[in-house]
């Protein structure tokens, strides 16, 4: 009976050994792929854009301060989320790394877009279709990268520009004067002139100025429209003034920026807001 016990005893030891051993053995340590940086380049750092594609004129962009501007083929302020997503290839990072020859297969040859940021240079072919990965060649390699980087660039030129009516320093504004009336802003209150048949209230010309102020199209462009007879001047507080000419009424509204060289495409609504304000 003892030698029995002794044996179980045993027994029970060993097996809490070989679960004590399982329990405490050092994991093995799974090895990631290693990861390949497509560029050595800071997008906080990059001051100049270029994209071309297969057709069409190029695109360019540069950075004055914290402003993106697209200075070809026309000259806008340019929409600065837009541009940093370009910039954001520079992040890229591939577990793939080719080498670049027989670019045909990769559909690099040529390319259905390149992207130049700087002096850097980055060709985009066609996405993987297993693996769901897009190849981008730059130097003497082609990267797999995430597709998301190819969204980025823009099929149009007017895609870049900043649909902003105004840039910030702009949006101060002190008075609007339109061809029927004006309001203005005097001791620190907006005043109408001449006084319309049913006096607005502050909060409806603090919003009538707010659509000014934040006035924002869905397209902007060089100016091609033919200015029409009505027109706002617009002045703001450091004393500067701008004229915005009412272009078009159908189907959509369009209003120009003379200064600018530049035309905006309004919703009605947004432009009805803004020219025939329903206090009016």
């Amino acid at each position: 009976m003892k030698k029995t016990v002794l044996i179980n005893a045993v027994l029970l030891l060993l097996v809490i050994g070989i679960a004590a051993f399982l329990y405490f053995k050092p994991k093995k340590v799974e090895e990631k792929p290693a990861e390949h940086k497509l560029s050595e380049l800071k997008a906080d750092d990059i001051k100049r854009i270029e994209v071309r594609l297969r057709t069409g004129e190029p695109v360019v962009l540069e950075r004055e301060g914290e402003q993106w501007f697209v200075t070809a083929p026309f000259r806008a302020r340019a929409d600065n989320f837009e541009a940093r997503r370009l910039a954001d290839l520079v992040r890229a990072v591939s577990d793939q790394k080719l080498a670049a020859t027989d670019l045909a297969r990769f559909e690099l040859e040529p390319p259905f877009a390149t992207v130049i940021l700087d002096q850097q240079t980055f060709t985009f072919g066609t996405v993987n279709p297993m693996m769901k990965m897009q190849y981008v060649r730059t130097g003497d390699f082609v990267y797999m990268v995430n597709p998301q980087y190819a969204q980025a660039i823009p099929r149009q030129p007017e895609r870049m520009a900043d649909n902003r009516l105004w840039t910030t320093p702009e949006q101060q504004i002190v008075s609007v004067q339109l061809p029927k009336f004006k309001v203005e802003q005097v001791d620190g209150n907006w005043l109408v002139t001449p006084k319309p048949p049913i006096t607005p209230s502050q909060d409806d010309l603090n919003r009538f100025i707010d659509e000014w102020r934040l006035s924002s199209g869905t397209l902007t462009q060089p100016a091609k429209a033919k200015p029409g007879p009505d027109s706002a001047v617009v002045k703001m507080k450091d004393g500067k003034s701008v004229t915005v000419n009412l272009a078009a009424r159908d189907p959509e509204y369009i209003v120009i920026r003379a200064d600018e060289g530049l035309q905006y495409h309004l919703s009605r609504e947004t432009a009805r807001r803004m020219f025939e304000p329903n206090w009016r």
